[in-house]
């Protein structure tokens, strides 16, 4: 509902959207046996989303491409950290810290979601209320 039309960059949205997570599903299946290039490609694939996302700003309001764009920048830490499982040594404790930091990850881009758009809401509600009087 939020994506505007108005373009055919901005249109295209939701094909860029589903054609990434082609790319994505391809990566997994036919690099099975090479973790780099899965990694490489995913992280491929989030920059350039993020740069579509700040370069075509396909969404109507600043929230929804603030948001996005924080999405997909929190996507990248969560992609890169498998990298370090890369080498052959990989201690327990390093396992649990990155296992942790995603988990931190994940549960910081809820909260922002969340609190972006409560706060956002609250905002509009209260600033339609004070217009009314």
């Amino acid at each position: 509902m939020d994506l505007r039309t108005d373009s055919p960059l901005r249109f295209q949205f939701t094909s860029v959207f589903f054609f990434r997570r082609a790319i994505y599903a391809s990566a997994f299946i036919l690099a099975v046996n090479n973790s780099f290039v899965q990694i490489g490609i995913t992280l491929s694939t989030v920059l350039a989303m993020a740069t579509y996302l700040l370069i075509v700003r396909p969404y109507k309001t600043v929230l929804s491409s603030f948001l996005s764009v924080v999405n997909e920048f929190l996507l990248m830490c969560t992609v890169a950290i498998p990298g370090r499982f890369l080498e052959p040594i990989v201690t327990p404790s390093d396992s649990k810290a990155f296992g942790n930091t995603l988990i931190g990850i994940v549960i910081a881009t809820i909260a922002i979601n969340w609190v972006s758009i409560i706060v956002v809401g609250v905002i509009t509600c209260k600033h339609q209320k004070y217009k009314k009087r």
